[in-house]
């Protein structure tokens, strides 16, 4: 019997530095006792390296390497040991002798290993004569072999966008449209990669991905419309229109029952960390009071209402700013507040009621945060005080036979409240990509 070996060792490196080379290294060993063999062994070895060489990025190696005789019987926790310790990912080993009965026969063995992955992908006997049919079966196992192996190294890119449906183009050529996941793409080269959707400003940027790595890119695409406000380099970081409800603490006198929720509309610009803009508020109170009557003291009741509208100027400075997230304030207010009444004043000539109507200035402080819901959509919260003065009014005390007598009061409009309000921005401010 006449025994050859021939053993193709493919070692992969998985260095850091052998990654950002893109380079997957094949270790060649052959060995032979018999000299009628070396031609077969050379024509073999040919026609493996005639498959590596459709793989760009593997070069072959040839020398001495040492790997376990008894491999084919290692399980998986062994072969991932050989590869931690020795840094191949692959082995292909090729066994050929005499056929015993028939001297034109070969018998071939071969084996395929994958030791990034722990097992053994083929085991597989040939017997056939020496030729092209032999060398085909070696070239297909290989050629199935190859992707197993080199699927370690593949760059992968995935696009997402907002608004979405936009076109990806690498390279100058389209590509599909987001959201895309897992594009394979060319390793450890720079690319050209842009988005393109219709009222929205190509989003360029080179991409450059290394063996083995998956990129995800998320973009913001920016409208017109905004890319052309952003480009005058504008100080106005944004315009802030918010709409919300505002509860009252007051000390009021026992003729006041109740005092219901404000109304609030707010604007206001940004500027950097400052915000400048106005607040309009309407609140109702509602009164009623116990007259005397010609029926005795106290028989009757009069009710009353009370509206209180407020505009006030805003000033707020951001202590805390986190762009689009988070953004925690103080601020000053500085305005006036009209106090009507629906019927008392002092009597006249006629007895007859009118409305009777006041103003006073208001300023206050405030604290408070606004939290983020994407680019244009935030909610606020806020406390604060505010001092606005006295406003008189006067209480009716009897009315016998149509003829009314009246008492002057008055009513603190110094405040505390609490507001929550929802905010719409134009042209937000945004995180710059990188």
């Amino acid at each position: 019997m006449i025994l050859f070996r021939l053993v193709f060792y493919f070692l992969l490196i998985g260095s850091f530095c052998r990654l950002a080379n893109s380079q997957i290294s094949i270790y060649l060993e052959s060995k032979t006792n018999e000299t009628e063999l070396e031609v077969t062994a050379q024509a073999i070895r040919l026609s493996v390296f005639n498959q590596l060489d459709q793989v760009s990025n593997v070069k072959t190696y040839e020398g001495n390497i040492h790997l376990p005789d008894e491999i084919l019987k290692m399980d998986k926790v062994e072969l991932l040991s050989i590869r931690r310790q020795t840094g191949l990912d692959g082995l292909i080993k090729v066994e050929i002798q005499s056929h015993q009965n028939h001297s034109n026969l070969l018998l071939l063995t071969l084996s395929l290993i994958d030791f990034s992955a722990g097992q053994i992908v083929c085991n597989q006997n040939f017997e056939d004569l020496f030729g092209i049919s032999l060398l085909a079966k070696i070239e297909d196992q290989v050629s199935k072999f190859l992707p197993v192996l080199i699927h370690y190294y593949d760059a992968k890119l995935s696009i997402i966008s907002e608004p979405s449906s936009a076109e990806i183009w690498l390279n100058d050529q389209k590509i599909g449209q987001t959201p895309s996941r897992s594009l394979a793409v060319p390793a450890n080269r720079p690319h050209q990669l842009e988005i393109k959707k219709k009222g929205y400003v190509t989003h360029r940027r080179v991409v450059k991905i290394q063996s083995g790595q998956h990129l995800l890119v998320d973009i913001d695409l920016i409208d017109q419309i905004t890319d052309q406000l952003l480009q005058k380099q504008r100080h106005l970081d944004s315009m802030n229109f918010s709409l919300g409800s505002q509860l009252h603490l007051h000390s009021l006198n026992q003729s006041i029952l109740k005092v219901l929720p404000a109304t609030s509309f707010r604007y206001l610009s940004k500027f950097g960390t400052w915000q400048f803009g106005f607040d309009f508020s309407s609140t109702s109170w509602e009164g009623k009071q116990k007259i005397d009557t010609v029926l005795g003291p106290n028989t009757g009741n009069s009710r009353f209402t009370f509206q209180m509208n407020r505009f006030v100027f805003l000033s707020q400075y951001n202590l805390i700013e986190w762009t689009n997230q988070l953004d925690l304030y103080v601020g000053l207010q500085l305005g006036i507040t009209s106090s009507q009444f629906d019927y008392q004043t002092t009597p006249i000539i006629n007895r007859r009621l009118t409305e009777l109507e006041t103003s006073n200035p208001v300023a206050g402080v405030e604290v408070g945060s606004r939290i983020y819901f994407g680019h244009h959509l935030k909610m606020q919260l806020f406390t604060g005080a505010e001092f606005s003065g006295t406003v008189i009014y006067y209480q009716k005390q009897a009315n016998y036979w149509g003829d009314s007598t009246y008492q002057k009061q008055t009513i603190s409009l110094n405040r505390l409240y609490f507001g929550l309000a929802g905010t719409y921005s134009l042209w937000p401010k945004r995180k710059r990509q990188n």
